[in-house]
């Protein structure tokens, strides 16, 4: 004998409780960080609740350094705090190494704070196979607001000049690009409330120097003379984009 409820069962009246269909809105409401775009396939989601253990760190210039910060975060009690050097190229990085994936649309998005000494944020994903390296590369420019990508030319396309952010350390932005892998193009890209198609731009490919491996980064870049910082958090790698 079947148990359960009907199909309609869901969306039937009840005096204290709403049913609910949607198990992405129930993921959420249990505490999950996949709460600002929730398409996709989960294939990598971290609040660096537990260390940075899972990445490499890098950068360059006097004085950077990438740690796990208590000090703000967007969920949780930790991110990671990316300060950059002072001179020579400014940057701190924090980049997660992935195996090589079944080919569909990729997305990684990431949280961040803003502050006024900070150059550009840098979201980079990309898949490294035996003869080439697919990349693609969102950068937002905030020395002078804007959005770009990365072209096959090997320089970046203004995607949304006049943009700014709140500069505040606890206000995290979230910035997510979704790329095809299969045609080689970028398919969109979302900064807070707002979302660019960019279906049909071919992402940049150049010759292969690792093992295959996929590859999804987070850069800041600070201005001179400075040690600018930021904090990142919710970083999430997705497969199967629609």
């Amino acid at each position: 004998m079947a148990h359960g409820q009907p199909d309609f069962g869901a969306y039937s009246a009840k005096k204290t409780v709403g049913s609910m269909a949607d198990n992405a809105e129930l993921a959420a409401r249990l505490g999950s960080i996949v709460t600002y775009d929730r398409k996709g396939d989960i294939m990598f989601a971290d609040g660096l609740e537990s260390g940075l253990s899972p990445y490499r760190i890098s950068g360059a210039g006097t004085g950077w350094s990438v740690t796990q910060s208590n000090e703000h975060s967007r969920n949780g009690a930790f991110s990671a705090k990316l300060m950059c050097g002072s001179d020579g190229v400014r940057e701190a990085r924090l980049h997660k190494f992935l195996p090589y994936p079944i080919f569909s649309d990729l997305g990684f998005e990431a949280s961040f704070t803003m502050h006024d000494d900070v150059e550009y944020i840098l979201l980079y994903i990309g898949i490294e196979g035996a003869i080439n390296l697919i990349e693609a590369r969102i950068q937002f420019d905030q020395d002078n607001s804007r959005l770009r990508y990365f072209n096959i030319g090997g320089t970046y396309t203004t995607i949304q000049a006049g943009l700014t952010l709140w500069e505040d350390d606890d206000m995290f932005n979230t910035l997510k690009v979704v790329v095809d892998f299969v045609k080689n193009e970028y398919v969109r890209v979302m900064l807070n409330e707002r979302t660019w198609d960019l279906a049909g731009i071919p992402i940049n490919t150049s010759g292969a120097f690792f093992p295959p491996h996929m590859f999804a980064n987070i850069y800041c870049r600070g201005v001179a003379a400075k040690n600018a910082a930021i904090w990142a958090d919710d970083l999430i790698v997705t497969q199967n984009e629609p």
